[in-house]
């Protein structure tokens, strides 16, 4: 592989930053330095049969900061399964993080990309904890398409605009929670985090043999999954959720993820109840009658509104309901007949 740079960072911490950091790092442990965030924008279009052009803008929350353009020849690795896209995107990240002191948030991509590199979200994600958003830039326009016109360095500027619009003030993508309560898991599923292969390597052929198994069963049944909890975040159940929602997209197993509209007068009282149920509440607290009928009524009108209306997961299956329904919570037994 050889590389041809057309346009390298020009911008970094300056040396005054660099030697304090670094007698901060050998004095405190690398943990202790407070690194600056960033997010990335990145794009990439082949110029001819053996040159990708791989374009990295680099943002704050309100300016580019620096981009680079460097054209790399695809040689023979390429077609032997080798990622150099991705080789060279992550060998540039890391480097640009590791000498000036900063650390990527996000990382904004078009999904084009992600089938140029088929590698690149997971290595992003799990080699330099960077979230990857795949967008689709052809959202712009409904009626003209001007990604296509646009120079690389001006859509990895755009990648890196779109992509920290997916992230609130603690620098995590937005909970995002869509029409009938179904919760969109990873930023609206923009968020690409693993591929099947990285799950695969995590447990023993058996393991993964049995999970097939039963995945390709659901798949060729047409299998709906309905699961109901109370709370799109939070502990236990909630992060259960988001992972099986995700391995589910990679395998396509149709599992839907449902929670109720919030009704700010009943969140104190499933609160307790949770409380209580845990044994971490007060000794003498309870929950009084008229609670119980808040939560109740609560449950039902979001079924009734939601759940139980035409094309509902709570219809029957021959009117497009769930086959298989799931309640996750203490919360939410008003859901079973």
């Amino acid at each position: 592989m050889t590389s041809k740079p057309t346009r390298k960072f020009s911008t970094g911490a300056t040396s005054h930053r660099k030697r304090q950091m670094s007698l901060l790092v050998e004095k405190e442990g690398p943990v202790s330095a407070p690194l600056q965030t960033f997010y990335l924008g990145i794009s990439a279009v082949f110029a001819d049969d053996h040159t990708a052009v791989i374009a990295l803008a680099i943002h704050d929350t309100v300016y580019l900061n620096d981009f680079s353009i460097k054209h790399i020849s695809l040689d023979e690795d390429m077609r032997e399964g080798q990622d150099l896209i991705a080789d060279h995107i992550i060998s540039e990240v890391e480097t640009y993080e590791h000498e000036n002191f900063v650390k990527f948030i996000g990382a904004g991509l078009p999904v084009t990309l992600k089938y140029m590199s088929p590698s690149l979200c997971s290595r992003l994600w799990l080699e330099l904890d960077v979230v990857p958003v795949v967008l689709r830039p052809d959202h712009e326009a409904k009626e003209k398409n001007f990604w296509d016109v646009k120079r690389v360095d001006e859509q990895a500027d755009s990648m890196a605009r779109k992509c920290i619009l997916n992230f609130g003030p603690s620098l995590v993508p937005h909970l995002q929670v869509g029409y009938r309560g179904i919760v969109q898991t990873d930023a609206g599923f923009r968020v690409h985090l693993t591929t099947l292969q990285n799950h695969k390597d995590t447990c023993s052929a058996a393991t993964w043999g049995a999970m097939q198994f039963y995945a390709n069963q659901l798949r060729e049944k047409k299998t709906k999954i309905a699961f109901f909890s109370a709370t799109p975040q939070g502990g236990g159940v909630a992060l259960m959720r988001h992972a099986l929602v995700r391995l589910s997209r990679l395998l396509g197993v149709d599992v839907t993820w449902y929670v109720p509209k919030p009704r700010p007068g009943v969140f104190r009282i499933t609160k307790n109840q949770h409380n209580i149920l845990q044994g971490v509440s007060h000794p003498d607290q309870r929950i009084s009658d008229p609670e119980k009928a808040a939560i109740t009524d609560w449950i039902e009108d979001n079924a009734n509104r939601y759940w139980l209306s035409e094309g509902g997961p709570l219809r029957p299956p021959e009117e497009g309901g769930a086959d298989i329904i799931f309640v996750d919570d203490p919360q939410m037994p008003g859901l079973i007949p």
